[in-house]
């Protein structure tokens, strides 16, 4: 199924159900939930201590990660919906968050700072002139030497 827009609806992009899309998330999701779960919250820019709690808690954590994934899109839904999803199944559960933020994690990891060139991607300031800029030389005094040869 495809995802709908969350600006019209205010509800998940991707449904409760809709975890047996992907069959990869659906095996790690069934057979490593407290690791998946972890990673949910670690890319649905939760705090640390949020990622740790699904890992040791698991799914006792949902019923934290759900409510505050909910509140941080603005989707519409209770705390009612939220325990009964993630009491019942809480592997979807854990597939629909990490899912919903899975997009817009991955944009923000690969910034649209490249600038193609001849097949080739550079990034804005290539590594060697960052080595060679006065900002590498103030972290790194110790660096800054001539070396004659």
């Amino acid at each position: 199924m495809t995802a709908q827009t969350t600006s019209d609806t205010n509800d998940w992009q991707y449904g409760l159900f809709e975890c047996t899309d992907s069959l990869s998330d659906c095996c790690l999701g069934f057979w490593f939930p407290s690791c998946y779960t972890a990673y949910a919250s670690h890319i649905s820019d939760e705090p640390l201590w949020a990622s740790l709690l699904q890992l040791l808690f698991h799914p006792y954590g949902l019923f934290y990660l759900r409510p505050a994934s909910r509140f941080k899109r603005d989707i519409e839904g209770s705390l009612l919906k939220d325990v009964l999803a993630v009491f019942f199944c809480s592997c979807c559960t854990a597939i629909q968050i990490k899912r919903e933020f899975e997009d817009e994690y991955y944009q923000s990891e690969n910034p649209s700072e490249q600038i193609e060139d001849h097949d080739k991607t550079y990034s804005e300031q290539p590594y060697s002139q960052y080595y060679q800029s006065q900002y590498y030389y103030q972290q790194y005094p110790s660096n800054e030497q001539n070396y004659d040869y």
